[in-house]
């Protein structure tokens, strides 16, 4: 802040990333300069596999989950001789490489589903949701406390 770098911290609980950059604040304004959005760098949680096992139980998972947001059989889907074509336009050999890509995010669950659902992506709701727990943000945007410019 004392020479007007932007402030990121990346990885660290939101908790701690607030307080810090409440610190770049106070700091900024000892010096003499009142920092924008443009001095803060933004926090993601992103999900990644570390081993190929991890990485096709992730992609099963995404892709069953993408599979009943629109109504589709994820069994069926996986035993599909749809699937078992497109597996080249994936760089895939095997539907345990093709789960793996999704696992590591190199192919988005989505992308899978619309090549190989009979009926095209028609989202309907999913099984029995009103019953889930509300899921935690991915990314968070810093609210000042009272009285803070932020």
């Amino acid at each position: 802040a004392t020479h007007g770098h932007p402030y990121m911290n990346l990885g660290a609980l939101v908790d701690v990333t607030e307080y810090l950059k409440g610190v770049y604040i106070d700091t900024a304004k000892q010096v003499g300069f009142t920092p924008g959005p443009e001095h803060f760098g933004y926090l993601l949680r992103a999900v990644v596999a570390d081993t190929d096992e991890k990485a096709i139980e992730l992609g099963r998972k995404m892709l069953e989950k993408e599979a009943r947001k629109y109504k589709q059989n994820v069994k069926e889907l996986l035993e599909s001789e749809k699937l078992q074509s497109i597996l080249h336009d994936f760089g895939s050999s095997k539907v345990e490489d093709l789960l793996s890509a999704i696992g590591y995010g190199k192919v988005s669950a989505k992308q899978i589903i619309s090549r190989i659902s009979p009926d095209g992506l028609k989202e309907g709701p999913a099984e029995e949701e009103s019953n889930l727990l509300p899921r935690p943000a991915l990314h968070h945007r810093y609210q000042p406390p009272p009285g803070r410019a932020g």
